[in-house]
């Protein structure tokens, strides 16, 4: 019996997301001109898409070592594949919610390694970090 649970929570963990974002898409491609997409995705070149893909997976596993260098920084030993796990999971919430709310879940995935308060401080310092280059990006395009 207790399988039977341990494995519809496995299912839930896999159906859940998937049906989401299955449904995300239903709605999205309600309101979008499927043909305008198709036109674009002719339109870009295949360069520079796979440049873009390559620079955005290795921004993400950069930050992914960045909040593990944080999470060692007070005392928290999680493995980096756990971490790009917890990375990846989350990173659907994130951009969906607003003003970066969903980083904030990543403290939940650590509570077991670390007290809410330490995890979600490390966070808020990422965040911080993250506002602090944007500008830096700002202040150098300015001139």
């Amino acid at each position: 019996m207790a399988d039977t649970v341990v494995t519809m929570k496995r299912l839930g963990r896999v159906i859940v997301p998937l049906g989401m974002g299955l449904l995300l898409f239903f709605l999205l491609f309600r309101v979008v001109d499927i043909q305008s997409v198709v036109d674009t995705l002719k339109s870009i070149s295949l360069e520079i898409l796979l440049m873009s893909i390559l620079v955005l997976y290795s921004a993400h596993f950069l930050a992914v070592y960045r909040w593990k260098i944080a999470l060692t920084s007070i005392d928290v030993a999680i493995p980096y594949k756990t971490l790009l796990r917890y990375f990846f999971a989350n990173l659907p919430i994130t951009k969906i919610l607003p003003l970066y709310s969903g980083d904030f879940i990543r403290s939940l995935y650590i509570k077991q390694h670390a007290s809410l308060p330490r995890s979600s401080g490390v966070i808020l310092f990422e965040s911080i970090m993250d506002v602090g280059v944007l500008l830096s990006f700002v202040l150098l395009g300015s001139f």
